[in-house]
């Protein structure tokens, strides 16, 4: 048998056997099913809660169809949704910058930024006050974006820091995160989300600057 499947709730541990074992394990929310990428060589699973275990399987797919099956069989609680584990959920930098209020002029800072080879992981830009706006930038590298944006007569403000978050798509995905939040007595100040399409989801969300460290620590963020 390839895989050993446990259920922790509204968790289901898999973990690789055999051939497999070098794969290591894998946690997702019961409402999920498995992938290959889903598992990490270092995960182990988390024996001191007492998942139940459920039985040997001789593949990914043969666990998914249990998990299909005991789905179909049970009803999650009033529609609560878990977290995916697979979810990536990565702390970010980013910078603003007040600008003109005026037509072209993000069009300008972002043909600089492109031309100095900057990948921006997000934008937005929103008005703020008489004839200015506000410019938000996170960058793959912030070195690089700081260099370009001095190339563009732009003048960052300082480092603020964020989250990014990305993973499958599915119902009450940025809902599980904001619960998890809430019942830390963590008040978000803004999070916006998006289908990515072909099933995958991102989202960014902020938390006061007290409470960072705190955030980052509840969502298991390194």
């Amino acid at each position: 048998m390839g895989f050993e499947l446990w259920i922790d709730g509204p968790v289901a541990w898999a973990r690789g056997t055999y051939e497999y074992r070098p794969m290591g394990a894998a946690g997702i929310a019961v409402s999920d099913l498995f992938r290959p990428r889903d598992f990490r060589p270092t995960r182990r699973i988390p024996a001191a809660r007492g998942p139940v275990f459920v039985g040997h399987f001789a593949s990914l797919g043969a666990i998914n169809e249990q998990l299909l099956l005991r789905r179909a069989l049970t009803r999650p609680p009033h529609g609560y949704t878990v977290r995916g584990m697979a979810d990536d959920i990565r702390k970010i930098e980013y910078y603003d910058a007040a600008v003109a209020d005026k037509p072209g002029e993000a069009a300008r800072i972002l043909t600089v930024l492109e031309q100095a080879g900057v990948n921006l992981i997000a934008f937005s830009g929103f008005p703020q006050g008489p004839r200015k706006a506000q410019l938000d930038f996170i960058a793959e590298d912030s070195a690089a974006l700081k260099k370009a944006a001095r190339a563009a007569g732009l003048t960052l403000g300082k480092k603020k820091a964020g989250f990014l978050v990305r993973g499958e798509d599915h119902p009450g995905a940025a809902a599980a995160i904001a619960r998890e939040l809430g019942e830390a007595g963590i008040n978000v100040t803004s999070m916006q989300t998006i289908c990515a399409g072909a099933g995958r989801f991102g989202g960014l969300f902020w938390v006061k600057p007290e409470n960072v460290r705190k955030a980052a620590k509840v969502l298991g963020v390194k």
